[in-house]
């Protein structure tokens, strides 16, 4: 975790598909905190969406 000239958060980590399935992909993906949302802004391979918001 970091924070950018703004004061804003920057996250960074591994992921993993689960369950397994055929397509078993892994990665690394940086979020950074926007208006309450997580907004992907660096992937190294596939990481499908680019906003994660909590729904409740």
């Amino acid at each position: 975790m970091s924070y950018d000239h703004w004061g804003g958060v920057q996250l960074a980590g591994k992921w993993f598909d689960v369950p397994r399935g055929t397509n078993r992909g892994n990665g690394i993906v940086g979020f950074e905190v926007r208006y309450g949302d997580l907004v992907k802004n660096y992937e190294n391979i596939g990481f499908g969406t680019t906003r994660l918001t909590k729904i409740s």
